[in-house]
Formats: C-alpha cells, structure tokens, sequence
C-alpha cells in the first residue's frame, strides 16, 4: 500500500529485485561513432551500470539498456526538451524482454505553463504497471525535476544550483563538464546526490555524451530506483542533449 492508501502488487516484476540490492548506479551514454561523424541524430542509448554508495561504476558488464525510440523528423527539427520519444529498457539477462518503459509526449512550454513530464512503466510478459512520472519544473537559473510515485505523490524532488561552473562554461574539460545534484525528499531533507559528468574530453569534442552517477536514498524503494534512474535520463534530455543543427540550444534549456 503507498502513501495515498492504494493497493498495488508489484510481485513478478524483476528489474525491481535488481535495483533493491544497489546502492548506486552509473549511466554511460553510448558513444555512437555514425552520430559524431555525419553530425545526424539518432537515437540515444545509455549503458546502466551498478554503482557503489557514491555511484561510481562497479564492473564491466551493464545491467540494463535503455535504447530510445523516436521519429526521425522530430530528432532533427525538434529540441530534445520538447519532441516526443519512448525509452525502452533491457534488463542483461531478460533474453530481450522489456523490463522499464520511459514515456514522453511531445510538448511546448512556456515558463511555468504545460511543463514536460516524463511516465515510468514496469514491464513483463504479462502486465505492465505506471510506477509514478517526472516533472519538470519552471526554474529561473537552477536544474531540476521533480518525482512522483504512483499515487503522484511528491517522493523527490532534484535540484542543481545555478552557481556551478558547469553550468556556464561549455568547455570539454572535466571540470566544465560536471554538475551536482542534490537529491531531496517529500520534506526536502537531502538523501542522495546524482551526478553529471563528461563522457572525456576527446569524445565530449566529438559528441555531448554524457554520464550520470547517481547516489540512492537509503530507504529508497525498488520502485523509486526505477524512478531515479529515469530521471537522470530525463534530465539529460531537458538540459544536456545538443541537437547540432540548432546550435542556440547548447545548454541553456529550462
């Protein structure tokens, strides 16, 4: 049962019994070699990891990947903040089968009005159930979504402040490549840190992929993994993803 009294069974769902036991997770976003050459874009892919209780990556073998899927024409016209897109995540050994689905709709925003969100599914063979979705506020100067369960109650909220290097300067190094986000609760208590960082300098040159850290709660639930991990994602699309043919979007997306 969750905080609004609603009874929900999420027995069966394995992706869950998978995240239960991390303490983090690392993302890598495929380097894709046609993307930086021809300059086209093509759907991301992002490589999930287990992370140790800071998020830096534990081993070589991913445990999920979360491939997107989108319309060409929308890749190319449209701002990655605004255009509509399905992450369908694998888990390594589900022989193929869809464990998690990220869902977004295409969507124009002004300021504070019709603001972006992001739908989180369980999958399996047999069901599929909403888990909760991410918003994405109107922020001034700061980054940050906001998570939502199941009942769409407030489970975090996460904010970067607008005071960091990374958030001004765009250059490939290390450095200007990072950007802290703190992770709150329902009460704004801090429980967690995510973090983006750069794929390297060589291939942030050639490419704006990124990687994320990401930190969980202590008594984060299955559930809310889920919904960590998709918001990592999220964010990279609301305020890292670099559509080359319009060059006005580097980075200044709210």
């Amino acid at each position: 049962m969750d905080e609004k009294g609603i009874n929900v069974d999420l027995s069966g769902f394995s992706v869950l019994s998978t995240l239960n036991d991390l303490e983090g997770i690392y993302i890598r976003q495929k380097f894709l070699v046609i993307e930086a050459l021809t300059g086209c874009q093509t759907p991301n892919v992002y490589n999930v990891f287990a992370g140790n209780e800071k998020g830096h990556q534990v081993g070589n073998k991913p445990i999920f990947q979360c491939r997107e899927k989108s319309e060409c024409l929308q890749r190319i016209f449209l701002l990655a903040n605004c255009r509509a897109f399905e992450i369908n995540v694998k888990q390594d050994d589900s022989h193929d089968q869809v464990v998690l689905k990220f869902d977004r709709d295409c969507r124009c925003t002004c300021l504070c009005f019709n603001r972006p969100h992001m739908d989180v599914k369980l999958i399996s063979k047999s069901r599929q159930e909403n888990i909760g979705r991410i918003v994405c506020p109107f922020y001034w100067c700061d980054k940050g979504v906001h998570v939502h369960g199941q009942g769409d109650e407030l489970r975090y909220k996460i904010i970067a402040g607008c005071c960091q290097l990374g958030n001004w300067c765009f250059c490939s190094c290390q450095a200007c490549q990072t950007i802290q986000f703190d992770v709150y609760d329902a009460s704004h208590q801090k429980v967690g840190e995510l973090w983006k960082r750069s794929a390297g300098c060589i291939k942030q040159c050639l490419d704006s992929t990124d990687n994320f850290e990401i930190q969980f709660p202590p008594n984060a639930t299955g559930s809310d993994k889920a919904l960590l991990m998709a918001s990592a994602i999220f964010i990279d699309y609301m305020y890292f993803e670099i559509n080359k043919d319009q060059p006005e979007a580097h980075h200044h997306k709210h």
